[in-house]
């Protein structure tokens, strides 16, 4: 069992079966909303429906996928 993100990051290392999750940088997704959105008012930018962005993402593999507890 996998967890995505979300605020749930926090909890899932504390359930009785710690919960594998990707780590998502929040801070950074953020900051590139708030960017494209100045950009988008300011007219520096036109829509684009199918633009994509990449972030970094970490895999904090816990006892959810089978890893050995330590």
């Amino acid at each position: 069992m996998l967890h995505f993100g979300g605020l749930l990051q926090v909890a899932a290392g504390c359930c009785e079966i710690p919960l594998t999750t990707i780590r998502q940088p929040d801070r950074l997704m953020a900051d590139a909303a708030i960017r494209v959105l100045h950009e988008l008012i300011q007219g520096i930018r036109t829509p684009e429906p199918n633009a994509v962005e990449v972030f970094p993402c970490e895999l904090v593999v816990r006892a959810s996928c089978g890893a050995a507890l330590k």
